[in-house]
């Protein structure tokens, strides 16, 4: 069992460089990541889902708000 449950993450990395390569998107993502630098690429990937990391500062969430349990 615990040799088979080794071997997910394995084929799952497989998977995904095959992926990352082999798709209009992965070959764009990795483009700019030669080109721009990775966080470019990251940046791009991420700024059509509206990450408010990309907010102006006044629309960003405040770190001072921390709830302890």
């Amino acid at each position: 069992m615990r040799i088979w449950v080794l071997q997910i993450p394995k084929g799952y990395g497989h998977f995904t460089r095959g992926y990352m390569r082999n798709t209009p998107e992965g070959k764009r993502f990795l483009d700019t990541a030669i080109e721009d630098g990775v966080g470019a690429a990251i940046h791009n990937r991420d700024k059509q889902f509206g990450d408010y990391s990309f907010a102006k500062t006044d629309q960003k969430p405040n770190p001072g708000n921390v709830i302890t349990p």
